[in-house]
């Protein structure tokens, strides 16, 4: 189990400095609070922006350890964009925190298809 928690430990590293460089960067065409637009929830970007913000908040909640906190965004990620690798990844660490072994496993194993 020591083993498990530390090779989580180590991935839950690579995942913080994943988002933190996706967080830099920025996209100068996007809307700014005040503009006036129609958000068409059926467009693949929009749908991507909601996941990766999702997953972004479940990697904080899971920092701070609120692990059912950040697995409930997960799945609301998961919901926005059903084939995001990093969140199955991340779902795969809050499950082992949590002791799931066997949920961590398969999200692990769904991250990696």
């Amino acid at each position: 189990m020591n083993r498990l928690l530390a090779r989580i430990g180590g991935l839950m590293v690579v995942v913080v400095l994943a988002y933190g460089v996706a967080g830099c960067a920025t996209n100068k065409n996007e809307a700014r609070p005040g503009d006036v637009a129609q958000t068409n929830t059926a467009d693949p970007a929009d749908a991507e922006r909601r996941a990766r913000v999702r997953l972004e908040l479940a990697s904080a909640y899971f920092g701070r350890g609120q692990s059912s906190t950040a697995l409930d965004e997960v799945k609301l990620a998961l919901a926005a964009k059903p084939d995001l690798p990093e969140a199955f990844n991340l779902r795969g660490l809050v499950y082992a925190s949590m002791g799931q072994g066997q949920l961590a496993e398969e999200s692990f194993q769904r991250a990696l298809q």
